[in-house]
């Protein structure tokens, strides 16, 4: 459980919260959040939390793939299992705001 030095990144599926919820029945999943991982044991793990859930989207302006901050690691059971994440988006709105008053 040494900290790594360099940055690590892992590609782990997103699971629609209903799944979430059955798998992780200790967990109340709610609209502002979202689950991933749990793929061949692959997700955040203790010291994680605050971490980037990734996910790319075809800029159209741009006409390329861009990376986007989707979720922020939140909460899961064990490491390796799903994973529970605050769904930025819904966030959008009061992040602007915050940014704009400094």
């Amino acid at each position: 459980n040494a900290k790594s030095k360099v940055k690590l990144a892992a590609s782990v599926p997103f699971i629609s919260n209903q799944d979430c919820c059955r798998t992780l029945p200790n967990i109340e999943v709610a609209a502002n959040q979202i689950c991933a991982g749990g793929d061949l044991e692959k997700n955040a793990c203790q010291g994680d939390s605050g971490g980037p859930l990734m996910r790319q989207y075809l800029d159209k302006i741009a006409d390329r793939m861009q990376w986007y901050l989707e979720g922020i690691s939140s909460l899961g059971e064990e490491c390796g299992s799903m994973g529970v994440y605050t769904r930025v988006g819904r966030y959008t709105s009061w992040i602007l705001k915050t940014i704009e008053m400094k």
